[in-house]
């Protein structure tokens, strides 16, 4: 098994554990598809100081065209509804830039 199928296989496994359904992905070329994702939060006394710089949300989806969103596909414009706040309603979100990247996950920030 190379290297990549090795990272392709950990993703899929942690996205297994620590995915969150619901959220779709619409490509600024049309259509929609449902995808899981990991949201990485920030703490919640961070998120309240209204004075704070905050970086952007980041999530982690798979690198894979059918259930998650490659780096290859993104375009400005590319939206993705997901919940900000754990439990929380859907939001609607730009996908920003993609921040890394490797054979089995991309992580993204979005706003």
């Amino acid at each position: 098994m190379s290297h990549a199928d090795l990272l392709s296989a950990d993703a899929a496994a942690q996205m297994a554990d620590f995915g969150e359904t619901g959220a779709v992905y619409y490509p600024a070329a049309g259509g929609s598809r449902p995808i899981t994702i990991i949201v990485l939060r920030r703490r919640a006394e961070l998120a309240d100081r209204p004075r704070m710089e905050l970086a952007n949300l980041q999530i982690q989806t798979l690198n894979d065209t059918t259930t998650g969103i490659t780096a290859a596909e993104w375009t400005d414009g590319d939206k993705i509804d997901l919940r900000p706040h754990l439990g929380g309603d859907l939001k609607r979100l730009r996908l920003l830039k993609s921040v890394a990247e490797d054979a089995g996950l991309v992580t993204w920030e979005v706003a």
